[in-house]
């Protein structure tokens, strides 16, 4: 609004709770995107304490790429 950048994903750590926020992803096309997927995957295990990469094989599944 005030035409200045905004973020859209980011993380805040209060005590021993973690928050990952993603803003994009209202349309379900936007889960058609691997990378997308990854991204949000690594937030919801960096959220969990557990290791990023954990979730990331699961990005590909089902996608659909262009070809």
């Amino acid at each position: 609004e005030d035409g200045e950048s905004q973020p859209q994903v980011w993380i805040r750590e209060q005590a021993k709770g973690r928050v990952f926020v993603c803003i994009p992803g209202h349309f379900t096309w936007t889960f058609d995107d691997p990378f997308y997927r990854l991204l949000v995957l690594r937030g919801i295990c960096w959220a969990a304490h557990q290791p990023t990469d954990r979730l990331a094989e699961l990005a590909a599944v089902g996608a659909r790429l262009a070809e």
